[in-house]
């Protein structure tokens, strides 16, 4: 049981590894949005 939860983490991380190297490399580009929102505010 321990192997396969082993593969399954070792697998995330590498799937993370990429997906870094992607954006670091511009492959793909990441969400420029602000992670505050203040467009809909009711006053």
């Amino acid at each position: 049981m321990s192997h396969f939860l082993g593969r399954r983490v070792l697998f995330s991380v590498v799937v993370l590894i990429v997906v870094i190297a992607a954006l670091k490399l511009g492959f793909i580009s990441g969400n420029n949005a602000p992670l505050i929102t203040t467009a809909h505010t009711q006053i």
